[in-house]
């Protein structure tokens, strides 16, 4: 028997004894070399193989490969569910008309846009006492400049005496009784002269839960309040509570004694709008999350979350000097037993010019400071005649209005403010 039979019959017996599970044979055994011309190659056996581990090891990752696939999948449709979700409370009270009514820009370019405050809430509805119709307690006018990183926030009094599509001469805030935030986005609009991109519409309830969920904002109240119908707060620099915030935004008879209390009021407005900007400017991801998430439960905007975190990540680097503030100059004057405030045509018109053009809104740079209520003081014409208003621009104001000053109808307004 030569050397090739030899081997071929202890390979033979090996597979042999393989097929009968003989444990007694050792689980590796050798083919050894033959000679030059030898039919087998030089090589060792394995029962237990690489080959099927090779297959197992293959499965193993295909498994854990289609895990991670079903997994992202699930998290991609939740994520989706959930920004629909926001999107769907983001957009709540959004109709056709409000979005004929805006130009929608894009944020990626300097845009307008209305941020309006109403006096809804939550205590207010369940008192019964207000009815369903809100006012619009603040309205500023925020022209959003991604290129230049800058931020101007104007204010409108809600008293000013505008011309409203459809209705005539009233105070500006009527338009949103009258027809919502399609008509107040129209009317502003008109009165300012500018094409408004973007509405943004945030009731008490929704200020104080942005500003908690911030974890309070950082401002310098210029002085101390002490408001029967709103509340007390020390002066100086501190950080507020939703609580606190609002105290401050509401305020106008802690300044009785300073001037007109509805401007340095609305230029606290103005000075909280910025600290919260600069608050969810400066967060972390999670925090803005957050923030953006609380913001679907109070507010309404055309505006998608997509749009959101596009403009937050746009204005990312948005300093404090950068965020600019100014309002609407007017002088107050009674007409059929209601007050409005008068609108200095010429001045507002220089106002919005420098502001559309990228400029800050006044020449003074001192007064473009976004700082709040004592410093950002405005021209009072309260007790004047009305010869003098007549002479500080309110002709100017009537070649907006249909008719003259003197109506021959009585506007009704509830003149209290809470």
């Amino acid at each position: 028997m030569n050397i090739h039979d030899t081997k071929y019959k202890e390979f033979s017996r090996y597979i042999q004894q393989q097929r009968r599970g003989d444990d007694s044979v050792a689980r590796t055994q050798s083919i050894s070399s033959i000679d030059d011309a030898g039919m087998y190659a030089p090589r060792s056996f394995d029962a237990n193989s690489k080959l099927p581990k090779k297959k197992r090891k293959r499965k193993s990752f295909i498994g854990v490969l289609i895990g991670l696939v079903v997994l992202l999948a699930a998290a991609f449709a939740g994520l989706f569910v959930y920004v629909n979700m926001m999107s769907g409370k983001l957009h709540f009270g959004i109709d056709s008309d409000l979005i004929s009514s805006l130009d929608g820009g894009s944020v990626s370019e300097p845009f307008y846009m209305l941020i309006l405050g109403t006096d809804a809430s939550q205590t207010r509805k369940d008192s019964g006492e207000y009815g369903d119709t809100w006012r619009a307690d603040s309205i500023i006018l925020t022209r959003i400049d991604p290129e230049k990183q800058s931020v101007t926030f104007i204010s409108i009094p809600r008293d000013a005496y505008v011309d409203i599509e459809g209705y005539g001469p009233n105070k500006i805030n009527a338009a949103f009784a009258f027809g919502g935030p399609a008509l107040m986005v129209r009317t502003v609009s008109e009165f300012a002269g500018v094409p408004i991109d973007h509405y943004m519409q945030v009731d008490f309830d929704g200020f104080k839960e942005i500003v908690d969920a911030l974890g309070g904002v950082e401002v310098d109240v210029p002085i101390d309040i002490d408001d029967a119908h709103t509340g007390k707060l020390s002066a100086g620099e501190q950080t507020l509570t939703g609580e606190q915030a609002l105290i401050l935004a509401r305020s106008r008879h802690a300044y009785d004694n300073y001037g007109d209390g509805d401007g340095y009021r609305a230029s606290n407005q103005r000075m909280i709008l910025g600290a919260i900007a600069k608050k969810v400017l400066d967060s972390d991801a999670a925090t803005m999350a957050s923030t953006i998430s609380s913001l679907s439960n109070y507010i309404t905007t055309d505006l998608s979350v997509k749009d959101i975190m596009a403009l937050v990540t746009s204005m990312s680097k948005l300093k404090s000097g950068n965020m600019l503030s100014a309002s609407c100059p007017t002088g107050g004057y009674y007409l059929n037993e209601t007050w409005y405030e008068i609108c200095f045509l010429d001045e507002w018109q220089s106002i919005m010019g420098r502001v559309d053009a990228g400029l800050p809104p006044y020449e003074e740079e001192d007064k473009n400071k976004n700082i709040g209520g004592v410093v950002d003081v405005e021209e009072d014409l309260s007790g004047e005649s009305f010869s003098n208003a007549q002479e500080d621009g309110y002709e100017a104001t009537n070649e907006n209005l249909s008719n003259s000053y003197n109506y021959d109808y009585d506007v009704s307004y509830d003149e209290a403010y809470y």
